[in-house]
């Protein structure tokens, strides 16, 4: 089984009345419980501007979070039309 996710997501919200143990999110529970061994961490993000990308991946994952080749090839590409007009 594979399962793909961000353990540092955004908790769910709960209200009192529901269970406390729905307050973790799914993916922290199973990250905090598997062995290290069979964990990994994507470190590339295809998504997003390279600038905007910076902020999550300095906050949430000590800026390990890089781009991709194509990622920054696009960013050079918007900066160069830009200076154009």
């Amino acid at each position: 089984m594979v399962l793909v996710g961000g353990h540092e997501q955004l908790e769910p919200f709960v209200s009192d009345e529901m269970n406390k143990d729905l307050k973790i999110n799914m993916f922290k529970r199973i990250f905090t419980n598997c062995d290290d061994k069979i964990k990994t961490t994507l470190n590339v993000q295809y998504r997003m501007y390279p600038n905007i990308a910076y902020l999550p991946s300095l906050l949430f994952s000590d800026g390990q979070i890089g781009n991709t080749v194509e990622t920054e090839r696009e960013r050079n590409q918007v900066k160069t039309l830009m200076q154009e007009e």
